[in-house]
């Protein structure tokens, strides 16, 4: 049997939203994270009682608000702080041009270029893991 999960007030679901969806994706764009988090804190003014779930905002965010201007898949996707890291170092990271194409993320006009502290490594089942070069040193040293 599923539970429900715990409705919380809407300023505390946009906050949430504000930094694990729309930082990690337009950090790029400093004028447009002021100008969306300003029209959705007008939206938690608007409706200082409303209690919602984190899948109920997501629906709603998705499916009938017309903030966003991202990819619809881009948009939807969720940015984990490991890949939001890796964004931040690609030099040519652009939020506007950004799709996810089979489960990875791409450039719609070219293909994102890969920071130099990023390395292959091969894990022990010949999975491609990407090390920062920290790990990249560590990951050798046990190897040796």
């Amino acid at each position: 049997m599923t539970t429900e999960k715990k409705p919380y007030p809407l300023r505390q679901i946009v906050n949430w939203y504000f930094g694990n969806h729309c930082a990690r994706k337009c950090f790029d764009k400093d004028e447009r994270l002021r100008d969306h988090h300003e029209k959705l804190m007008l939206f938690v003014e608007k409706n200082p009682n409303l209690v919602i779930t984190h899948r109920q905002f997501l629906d709603l965010f998705n499916n009938h608000m017309t903030l966003c201007s991202l990819d619809e898949n881009f948009k939807r996707r969720s940015i984990g702080w490991k890949l939001f890291e890796r964004l931040q170092a690609t030099p040519n990271y652009d939020s506007d041009l950004m799709i996810i194409d089979g489960n990875k993320i791409k450039r719609k006009d070219s293909p994102l270029v890969c920071d130099q502290r990023w390395f292959r490594a091969f894990d022990k089942d010949n999975q491609i893991c990407l090390l920062h070069f920290f790990h990249f040193r560590v990951y050798l040293f046990l190897l040796l």
